[in-house]
């Protein structure tokens, strides 16, 4: 008697979607009137699904900008180093 086999496959495909870091960056302590703007106020990180993502961080202003009197937005643009991972962020 044979054995009879029969083998199916059949391909897979899926998708990968992107993660967008979030940026958690504590509100800095104000600063006097004349003080440049330092590494103090520059302390931004990002994560995905609560991992780490390693990359840069671009701020506005720029480091040692002397800000105008009262309230003044500070931004962060973070750059993963995969970008095919993780899509730039920015807060």
């Amino acid at each position: 008697m044979q054995d009879l086999f029969v083998v199916n496959s059949a391909p897979l495909t899926f998708s990968a979607l992107p993660i967008t870091p979030t940026i958690t960056w504590a509100t800095p302590a104000p600063i006097t009137y004349g003080t440049p703007v330092s590494a103090t106020q520059r302390n931004a990180s990002a994560s995905a699904s609560g991992t780490a993502v390693t990359g840069s961080f671009v701020y506005s202003p720029a480091l040692g900008t002397v800000l105008p009197a009262g309230s003044q937005a500070l931004t962060a643009t973070f750059t993963p180093t995969d970008v095919t991972v993780t899509p730039p962020a920015t807060t």
